[in-house]
């Protein structure tokens, strides 16, 4: 019954198939122990190369060291290779003050991603049932927040994370375990109440079950079409999103007033297709009406800091969303001719030299001058306290400072625009923004530096 059940809704996710290679996570404990024997059977049936992933958290001293020992012992009655690792999850609770089942998971993930990274037909298999689904959307909806719940499947850095166990019960999985004589631990933390997992699994999730007996069946269903519903809704915000919104390595920038006029509920997940583009870790606390509160704000410009490493940015009817750290906001770097730069913020420039007709080149994006006018290398930087600029036709200079305000350039933006500097220290161009005198074409020129700039968008 309980392989037939597993197979069916293996099937109709599309989870593992012959000849796949599986890395089962295995603690000990009978959820996993039970998923253990449970590919066993079917190895030779379905040609899957197996192989056993354990991580000792050490923090039950002794105890969790035997928990390792244990399942390599049983993985190597059934002939399976053991990959075991080690983490430290109270010194990694502590530096970044969070619980000790959240450090847990964070480290234990991570030690699973440095093992499986670059194998990309490799699949990570957890034990997941029915009893953590409906005790993950139980604690959502506790938190106050969307209930989403564990899906079937994942993808990580390089491999696929896959849970075909969400259609049985806990209790069923201890049942098969016992009834095939495989030998399990029980981690005696799983009952402690310190934990709010354990609170929910053991007070709030058995009154739901005593109402109804098939609550566990109707949460995975409710799950699952949710589920499909997102994917259809996130491919409809998507499409509405790419006619105001451009995706960069570290930021996503969008028109507030494109963003304002979606229906309510298309902001909210508009917003939360964002987050999940940035990477930025959600947490407990849904900031959507924070955030559509800031940005419906009377101040047209303004920052507001979230998540420690975030930001957003309103500026010239534009808002920005952008990752904080690993940012460089300032650099300077010599060219030479025939050569191109990459440069932080999405921008390269180019620099080659031209004999022939350049009237063709000319746009916002190229600036062409006369070769005996420029002196190498040049440098490309950015603003300077007091830059000036000396404009075609403007007498005396302007400052860098008020062309930025002048074309309404987002402040964050600022300190990182590229400035292309001639060799003696004149300023030359503002790239999309403003050209210096010299950048004219002479009559008895014989060739022409020409220098392109692309600000690369990330789709």
């Amino acid at each position: 019954m309980l392989l037939q059940t597993i197979l069916t809704f293996n099937q109709k996710h599309q989870l593992f198939k012959q000849k796949d290679t599986l890395y089962l996570a295995v603690s000990g404990g009978p959820d996993s122990m039970a998923m253990l024997e449970f590919f066993y059977q079917i190895k030779e049936t379905w040609s899957l190369d197996i192989n056993v992933i354990t991580v000792d958290h050490q923090l039950r001293g002794e105890d969790s060291k035997k928990d390792v020992e244990f399942v390599k012992k049983e993985a190597a009655k059934r002939g399976l290779p053991v990959i075991e690792g080690k983490v430290d999850v109270k010194a990694y609770q502590k530096n970044h003050q969070i619980g000790t089942q959240e450090a847990a998971r964070t480290l234990r993930y991570d030690f699973f991603q440095k093992q499986l990274r670059g194998q990309k037909k490799a699949k990570l298999v957890t034990a997941h049932h029915a009893d953590d689904q409906a005790e993950t959307i139980l604690m959502q909806l506790g938190k106050g927040v969307r209930p989403k719940g564990i899906p079937a499947s994942g993808q990580f850095e390089g491999f696929q994370l896959i849970r075909p166990f969400l259609c049985v019960s806990k209790q069923a999985l201890i049942s098969y375990a016992e009834e095939n004589e495989v030998p399990y631990h029980q981690d005696p933390s799983n009952e402690e109440d310190t934990y709010t997992r354990n609170r929910f699994r053991k007070y709030v999730l058995p009154f739901f079950k005593s109402e109804n007996p098939n609550f566990l069946e109707g949460v995975q269903r409710i799950a699952e079409i949710q589920r499909d519903e997102d994917l259809i809704l996130d491919e409809v915000m998507e499409e509405k999103m790419r006619h105001f919104t451009q995706f960069y390595e570290q930021k996503v920038t969008f028109s507030i007033d494109g963003f304002l006029e979606l229906p309510l509920p298309l902001q909210r997940r508009g917003f939360h297709l964002i987050l999940n583009y940035l990477q930025v870790p959600i947490g407990k606390k849904d900031y959507f009406f924070d955030f559509l509160e800031w940005l419906q704000a009377e101040k047209p410009n303004a920052t507001y800091s979230f998540q420690e490493d975030y930001s957003w940015i309103k500026s010239y009817g534009q808002c920005e969303i952008r990752k904080k750290t690993g940012f460089t906001s300032s650099f300077s770097e010599n060219i030479q001719l025939n050569e191109t730069q990459h440069l932080p913020g999405g921008w390269t420039v180019t620099v080659e030299e031209v004999h022939s007709n350049t009237n063709k080149l000319f746009n916002e994006n190229v600036f062409v001058c006369d070769r005996r006018l420029i002196e190498f290398p040049l440098h490309i930087r950015t603003r300077n306290p007091g830059d000036r600029i000396r404009l075609l036709g403007l007498a005396g200079t302007k400052k860098v400072k008020d062309i930025f305000i002048d074309k309404k350039v987002p402040a964050v933006d600022r300190d990182t625009w590229p400035i292309v500097v001639n060799g003696d220290g004149e300023i030359l161009w503002l790239p999309l923004l403003a050209r210096s005198e010299l950048g004219v074409l002479s009559d008895h020129a014989t060739s022409y530096v020409v220098i392109r700039v692309n600000r690369q968008e990330k789709n």
